[in-house]
Parts: C-alpha cells; sequence; structure tokens
C-alpha cells in the first residue's frame, strides 16, 4: 500500500487504518484498497481480458482520446499454454506433426496473444512451445 499511496485511490488515513487493523487483531471499520503487484493469466481466463482492454482502447479512440491510456494497472504475465490435442503418434517425428498442427489450428488465438504484448504496457506474454503448460515449466521462468 505504501508504494501505491497517491492521496486518491490509495490515501494516508488508509494506510493508517491497515496498521490500525494488525494492531486491533483484524478489526476495524475502515474500507481498505488492496492491489495484487503482479497477475498471472493463462490465455484461456487471459483472451477474455484482452478483449475488453481491446475493446475499452476502441471506444477511447471512438471518442478522440489516446487508446493507449487504456493498460492493465498492474504487471501481467499472459502465458501461452498448449492444446491438449494429439494428431499423431508412433513415430519419430509425431512431436513436430503434433506442434506443427497446433499452431495450424491456433493461428487466430497465437496472433491476439502476440499482438497484446507487443500493444500493452505492463503485459509480458510468454508464447506456447507446443509443449509447454504454465505451473509445470512456464511459472519458473517467469519468477526468475
Amino acid at each position: 500500500m505504501l508504494a501505491r499511496e497517491d492521496g486518491e485511490i490509495i490515501t494516508k488515513e488508509q494506510i493508517t487504518a491497515l496498521a490500525d487493523w494488525v494492531k486491533s487483531g483484524g478489526k476495524s471499520e475502515a474500507e481498505i484498497y488492496v492491489y495484487a503487484n503482479r497477475v498471472l493469466l493463462q490465455d484461456l481466463t487471459g483472451g477474455p481480458l484482452i478483449g475488453d482492454l481491446a475493446s475499452m482502447r476502441d471506444v477511447v479512440a471512438d471518442n478522440g482520446l489516446d487508446p493507449k491510456l487504456i493498460n492493465p494497472m498492474v504487471s501481467v504475465d499472459l502465458v501461452v499454454d498448449h492444446s491438449v490435442i494429439v494428431q499423431a503418434s508412433g513415430s519419430a517425428d509425431s512431436l513436430n506433426k503434433n506442434i506443427d498442427h497446433e499452431f495450424r489450428i491456433n493461428r487466430e488465438r497465437f496472433s491476439l496473444m502476440k499482438w497484446t504484448g507487443a500493444t500493452f504496457n505492463n503485459v509480458t506474454v510468454t508464447p506456447s512451445n507446443g509443449c509447454r503448460v504454465v505451473l509445470s515449466t512456464t511459472f519458473p521462468l517467469i519468477i526468475s
């Protein structure tokens, strides 16, 4: 909260209320805003968010304002997961065939994610490599 104190959304009074809340054993009548410093999204949940942000940018532009004003307030890591679809198996080139199929059927989704990373501030897109799963292989890349 100290890092986000701006006198409007997060005020000194709220920071004091939080400190008093801790002292009083978790009792307070004050409203205390809590913001995440970072958000991790998998593309299934991040896709609709990106659609909403893109729509808001369109409305802002239609009203003669700079669409770049619309950005996430906190850092967002958007991880593009792979589909679990097996089209080929039992041969030495099965993995490559499945990855090629993955990219062919998900071209539009992957294009949206690529546009997202290039367009919005505070958004980092970690693309699919055809076999990446968010928590098992990507999470260590993001936190490093």
